[in-house]
């Protein structure tokens, strides 16, 4: 398969192995190649927690990367996908966003799964207000229009240095968005890397970089059996990381990725003298509240954010029930609140066959009045902002996960607080407070010993096909859950120790979904359906 290639007069990118298309210079380039990672529409500073001044925004992005710039020869500032999400995405479609990155001068992005949580037509919409290079080569695409936008490839040049640059989509992208008839994704990232190498080398360029949004780890086999790729600029996993890994014939990569919703500035400096890369140094700087701002952006992003905090307050859906959030109730019995938000974490997640959060996940501690629900109302209900994880568990592993939510109930559990009691569907089962309670000596979230594996949970059954079955402790479940609980939070080391292969980052925070489904299915009317019952 052929494709165009455009050549751009911008910046440079990365080599940490000698390039198979030397190029002679006249003196060592001093680069800085930049990037951010998943930004999530987080176009404004924001607070980690209220103990923490505010950190990211986009008006400071751009100006310490105009700074980083004015230090070297060349500079390229990229993103590895997911630059939109949520709710202000689906309130502006992604034009505050596209506009602010576009003056902050992005030299090139790759989309990430969340550009499509509201299907390909609403991100085709949003990539018309953007002034940059869009790519992504193993998103396979039906529609014309959104093909035309999305280049599969394109070279860079800066210095007189071609730079060549292909995207990956991660091969996930159907199971954890809803992109639509017409998208998929190829899912031989590999070959289809081989295939790039050799056609962007025969176009003359001389390092090569690509621009991934599919986690570290596909990264690093990437690296380790394909050969010519000088630098994977990654996203997914909101994680920090540099890494050289060594493929075929010696054939050096560098990995970096720079963390989440723009906390910091990813930056890798280095030398380029014709052949390769040299010292190469990786650094990520703080976007604070001290940065330097570039007044454009803020002054365009302004009205956006003033619409935003307006728009907060708008009816999203309607209740017909009261929705309890007391806490001395979600932490102790099967809620409609409860069910609604599992309820609609499934729906999302039609793969999952049961959906669990923890009562001390739902805030608030009061009754929400039945009528008009707005995001601000479910930001109050799940402030946290969890990213949901999807783990595959045996059935002996869910009956186990059943029994410390038991054991919450007390009175004399040890080591498990109340609000590591679950609100749950797509299961159902009993509790006996008459039986012994799972027991554990704990040290921070790890289990120092077991003293009681619990025996309070019984006729435990999961809906399969529209009909409940028995739990069957050999069969394998797919079980939906917050990173909290998954690493191990409110007791639940059980979920903290599955293998990693055994759990899936969504990406998607936890409220989207229930904004979503509350917004799609209004009037709703939650209500106690004898999902969990409790035996005195």
């Amino acid at each position: 398969m052929k494709y165009s290639l455009i050549l751009v007069i911008s910046i440079i990118f990365v080599s940490t192995a000698v390039s198979l298309n030397p190029l002679s210079v006249d003196r060592p380039k001093e680069i800085a190649i930049m990037t951010t990672s998943d930004l999530q529409s987080q176009v404004a500073p924001f607070n980690d927690s209220p103990e923490t001044s505010s950190v990211g925004g986009l008006s400071q992005i751009a100006a310490a990367a105009k700074n980083i710039s004015a230090q070297s020869d060349g500079s390229l500032l990229f993103s590895s996908g997911d630059d939109l999400m949520g709710s202000f995405y689906s309130t502006f479609k992604g034009v505050p966003e596209m506009v602010a990155m576009t003056m902050a001068n992005y030299s090139a992005i790759t989309p990430g799964n969340h550009e499509f949580d509201f299907g390909w037509e609403a991100y085709l919409n949003a990539t018309k207000y953007a002034g940059f290079p869009i790519i992504s080569t193993n998103l396979e695409i039906q529609n014309p229009d959104l093909r035309a936008v999305i280049r599969p490839n394109m070279i860079l040049n800066v210095t007189g240095i071609n730079v060549g640059i292909f995207g990956l989509m991660t091969p996930e992208l159907l199971k954890i968005t809803n992109a639509g008839e017409g998208i998929s994704v190829n899912q031989s990232y590999e070959e289809i890397a081989k295939e790039q190498v050799k056609i962007l080398q025969d176009h003359g360029a001389n390092l090569i970089v690509a621009l991934s949004h599919m986690g570290s780890k596909m990264d690093t086999e990437l690296a380790k059996n394909v050969s010519g790729i000088d630098l994977i600029v990654g996203g997914h996993d909101h994680i920090y990381l540099n890494d050289t890994i060594e493929g075929p014939s010696s054939w050096k990569t560098i990995i970096v990725q720079d963390g989440m919703e723009g906390e910091r500035l990813g930056v890798l400096h280095f030398t380029y003298n014709g052949s390769g890369i040299e010292n190469p140094i990786w650094e990520t700087i703080s976007i604070s509240e001290g940065s330097p701002k570039d007044p454009a952006i803020e002054d365009y992003l302004a009205p956006y954010l003033q619409q935003y905090d307006t728009k907060l307050a708008d009816t999203i859906g309607y209740s017909e029930v009261d929705l309890d959030a007391m806490k001395k109730n979600v932490r102790s019995q099967e809620m409609p609140i409860g069910n609604l938000i599992v309820d609609s974490w499934r729906k999302w997640f039609s793969e999952a066959q049961i959906a669990v959060i923890n009562g001390g996940s739902i805030r608030g501690d009061r009754i929400y009045p039945q009528g008009n629900i707005s995001y601000q109302t479910l930001n109050t209900m799940l402030p946290f902002h969890n990213n949901l994880i999807l783990a595959t568990m045996t059935g002996t592993e869910i009956k186990q996960m059943l029994e410390i939510s038991a054991s919450a109930l007390g009175p004399n559990s040890t080591g498990i607080p109340d609000g590591g009691f679950l609100q749950v569907n797509g299961i159902r089962f009993s509790i006996n407070m008459g039986k012994e309670a799972f027991s554990a000596l704990y040290d921070g979230r790890q289990i120092k010993q077991i003293i009681n594996s619990g025996n309070r949970v019984s006729d435990i059954f999961v809906m399969e096909n529209n009909i409940w079955r028995p739990l069957d402790d050999k069969k394998i479940y797919f079980v939906l859950t917050n990173d909290y609980l998954s690493e191990g939070g409110d007791g639940y080391a059980l979920l903290a120790d599955l293998p990693a292969n055994r759990k899936r980052d969504t990406t998607m925070v936890d409220l989207d979904p229930v904004a979503k489904y509350i917004s799609e299915n209004s009037p709703v009317a939650p209500k106690v359906e004898g999902r969990i019952e409790i035996m005195d």
